[in-house]
C-alpha cells in the first residue's frame, strides 16, 4: 500500500505504550518502520505519551463492555463453548 503524501514524522518512542512494541512484517498503520509515525498519527501519538499500560487495559475493557452492552457483535456457528462473540476491536491502528 502506498503512502499518500506528507512527511513522517520522528516518533518519540518513550511513552510506556510503545516501550515494548516491535514491528512485525505485518502493515502497521502508524509506525511506518524504524523511529517514524505517519504523519496523520502524530496528534494520537503525542495524546498517548504519557497513558500507562494499565490506564490503556481500562479504556480497552471499558470499549468491550461498550460494545457488548451495544449488542456488536457475531456469531460462531463452530465454536464448542458458545456461539455469541463480541466484535474485536483494537483500540489502537
Amino acid at each position: 500500500m502506498a503512502e499518500q503524501g506528507g512527511t513522517l514524522a520522528t516518533s518519540d518512542r518513550s511513552s510506556p505504550l510503545w516501550a515494548d512494541y516491535e514491528l512485525t512484517a505485518a502493515y502497521d498503520e502508524m509506525f511506518p518502520g524504524g523511529d517514524a509515525v505517519r504523519p496523520h498519527y502524530a496528534a494520537l501519538r503525542d495524546s498517548l505519551r504519557f497513558t500507562t499500560g494499565d490506564a490503556f487495559r481500562q479504556r480497552k475493557a471499558m470499549t468491550d463492555l461498550s460494545m457488548r452492552q451495544d449488542g456488536v457483535g457475531f456469531t460462531v456457528y463452530r465454536a464448542e463453548e458458545g456461539i455469541e462473540r463480541v466484535w474485536p476491536m483494537d483500540p489502537m491502528p
